[in-house]
């Protein structure tokens, strides 16, 4: 016989993340097309050129920002989330991790360890740069945290206004450059567009700690005990760390081989193709950022991999169709949208939608192996996937260009995708799931569970 209460409760549990997912997908639908205007419009400014800078300086503030944050956010939210270590210490271990990446960023950008040819563009290398950097770097860690705490009270509504209210401040700064070009500030638009981004970033700082003060109004306490707690704090997000740095450094190696090989022009075309193909992770990072939670408190194990499942199906047709329609209609809106000069990226990016789409479903799996304190697993696929990038960017970007590294791209995330799955497999004794075909039980469950909740 059936189980009821099992029954009950998972679709209990299914109504809640179902009510949460939709509501952020509902609101990252308009986050995505600010998003996107918004990028236009840096796009329109800066031409090719400039925008292989200004990806340059984006990818090495999330690098700084990623490497020296040792991943406390995903501790933030899954402590947070299981209680183990009282809510306070957690935030003042975040506090320590801040000071942390503090102290040693302005080493490793203001102090000459020959980092300066990895960090800045040729000609960026100058002291205003660096300071620049350095406070792009900060706001960036800083608001992470943020969202890892939000994330771990699980306040989806709050992180979904924020959102929105980002998005907005984006398109309001940038839209005003590009309808009067007759603003400007530094006299080069390229200049212009990197002191409104730190505005931005520092916007958004404000905005965060508002929200906190607010909502959560929890001092710290800094009074943690080494072993059991900050240890175990430590050795949670050391091994996601470790994956977080590898997997970066695939989803950004390609720009500085791109950028080495073939110059800032090249880098600019295929960065476009980069965060166009990748906007269609916007249809799985609601499901991703919602689930890890839910993961995190559910211990039996049938219904957690039954949630996974059922979102994965979700996730895998939203994808499919998201792809199709950005594959097919490219060729239009690239030249439309940002201009003529970028129609060479065309086909970078359709190679790069198909490694967007293994990127996206990874995202669920990632999220139940961390769930289940298996980030080791995670790492190994990083590692797998940082081996393949560095191979054969170093083969095939010299000879085919940006072609070359979307096909890098493709082949690492496949790679990753098919480690992480496997290991979930074998994790549930190879129990035989549906984890990719939608079915009509999934449709007529999901229709219920969000009538029931309207009334």
């Amino acid at each position: 016989m059936i189980n009821v209460r099992f029954l009950q409760a998972k679709n209990s549990i299914i109504s809640s993340l179902t009510k949460h997912i939709t509501s952020t997908f509902l609101t990252q639908f308009p986050v995505l097309i600010l998003t996107f205007a918004s990028g236009v419009i840096i796009t329109r400014l800066i031409g090719a050129e400039g925008k292989g800078i200004y990806a340059i300086f984006t990818a090495n503030t999330q690098l700084l920002a990623l490497f020296l944050s040792v991943s406390a956010n995903s501790g933030l939210t899954y402590y947070l989330s299981n209680k183990f270590i009282s809510e306070r210490k957690i935030i003042g271990l975040s506090i320590i991790t801040l000071l942390f990446a503090s102290v040693v960023g302005v080493l490793a950008i203001f102090i000459p360890f020959n980092l300066d040819s990895l960090l800045f563009p040729n000609n960026f290398n100058t002291f205003s740069f660096k300071c620049y950097l350095f406070l792009c770097f900060f706001f960036t860690v800083l608001n992470t945290l943020f969202l890892g705490i939000f994330q771990g009270y699980k306040f989806y509504i709050l992180l979904n206004k924020i959102s929105i209210i980002n998005a907005i401040i984006n398109v309001l700064f940038f839209g005003v450059f590009l309808l009067d070009s007759s603003i400007t500030i530094f006299g080069s638009k390229l200049f212009d567009v990197l002191l409104i981004t730190l505005i931005i970033y520092a916007l958004n700082t404000l905005i965060n700690g508002w929200f906190y003060f607010k909502v959560i109004k929890l001092r710290p306490d800094f009074n943690v005990k080494f072993k059991e707690e900050f240890m175990t704090f430590l050795r949670y997000i050391g091994i996601g760390h470790l994956s977080n740095m590898l997997n970066f450094l695939n989803y950004r190696m390609d720009i500085w081989f791109v950028n080495s090989y073939q110059g800032a022009e090249q880098l600019g075309l295929y960065s476009l193709a980069v965060s166009f193909s990748q906007m269609l992770l916007m249809l799985s990072a609601p499901i991703a950022t919602v689930l890890f939670p839910y993961l995190v408190e559910e211990t039996d194990k049938l219904k957690k991999i039954s949630l996974v499942g059922l979102l994965s199906r979700i996730n895998t047709l939203s994808l499919i169709i998201g792809a199709f329609f950005m594959f097919f209609t490219s060729e239009f809106i690239i030249p439309t949208i940002y201009g003529q000069e970028f129609i060479n990226s065309i086909s970078s990016f359709k190679i790069m939608i198909f490694a967007t789409i293994f990127m996206g479903l990874t995202k669920i799996f990632a999220s139940y192996l961390a769930s289940e304190d298996k980030v080791s697993y995670n790492l190994y696929a990083t590692i797998i996937g940082f081996i393949i990038t560095f191979s054969l960017n170093t083969y095939l970007v010299p000879k085919i260009g940006i072609v070359g590294a979307s096909i890098t791209s493709l082949v690492t995330y496949f790679s990753i995708f098919a480690f992480v799955f496997y290991k979930t497999l074998k994790l549930n004794n190879s129990m035989r799931l549906n984890f990719f075909i939608p079915n009509l039980v999934d449709y007529k469950m999901l229709k219920t569970i969000i009538s029931s909740g309207k009334k």
